[in-house]
């Protein structure tokens, strides 16, 4: 009996036809990440409110600090 030669299956993803397959999937992940992520904001889904800095007691802006030098 002959036995047949063996057969080349790939045994993982380190054995890709594609060399740069692993970086593809990535960019493809990153791409359609921020795809979603602009929808959301532009379609009103998600919003971001800036928090004015909370400032200590004592302290004032800088506009009028140097009001009230000029006077």
């Amino acid at each position: 009996m002959e036995v047949p030669p063996p057969r080349h299956t790939p045994a993982g993803p380190e054995t890709e036809e594609e060399p740069y397959g692993h970086w593809n999937q990535i960019l493809s992940v990153l791409a359609g990440l921020a795809a979603m992520v602009s929808y959301a904001l532009l379609s009103g889904i998600v919003s971001i409110q800036r928090a004015t800095p909370a400032r200590a007691p004592g302290t004032r802006a800088l506009g009028m600090a140097e009001e009230d030098e000029e006077e």
